[in-house]
């Protein structure tokens, strides 16, 4: 049964937002310090990073919204 195969994937994936975007209760969009995937890449743990975790990163509704280099997340 594929819901067999993929079950413990998906908790695992499911698990991860609660666990690195949660912002008092709320889920945030955010980027991890974490290595750049690629050469040239500044965007990990920036306000930039954070727009494109949420696929809105072109979208004028993240410009006033601060990011927090200490939670990587959206405030």
């Amino acid at each position: 049964m594929v819901a067999g195969i993929c079950f413990d994937d998906l908790l695992r994936w499911n698990r991860w937002w609660p666990e690195n975007r949660d912002n008092k209760g709320l889920l945030c969009w955010g980027s991890s310090p974490v290595a750049p995937p690629y050469k040239g890449d500044f965007a990990t743990n920036t306000w930039q990073g954070a727009a494109y975790e949420s696929g809105l990163d072109n979208s004028p509704m993240f410009d006033d919204i601060p990011f927090n280099t200490e939670t990587h997340m959206f405030e």
